[in-house]
């Protein structure tokens, strides 16, 4: 059988065809990268360690 002649033959019956019915799909970029989070330089403080740590300055 034709293709033509089953789709006219679903449309006499009211059933559509399932053609344009499909998802499209999105043509998307490169995806984008999160920024990196930066660590704050903080002063380490050793208080538990402050009888053995010496000073050098």
């Amino acid at each position: 059988m034709d293709e033509k002649k089953i789709e006219e033959y679903l449309q006499k019956h009211g059933i559509d065809t399932m053609r344009d019915l499909a998802p499209k799909r999105k043509i998307m970029g490169p995806p984008k990268r999160k920024p990196m989070k930066r660590r704050t330089t903080q002063k380490v403080h050793n208080e538990h360690l402050s009888n053995v740590l010496e000073d050098y300055t």
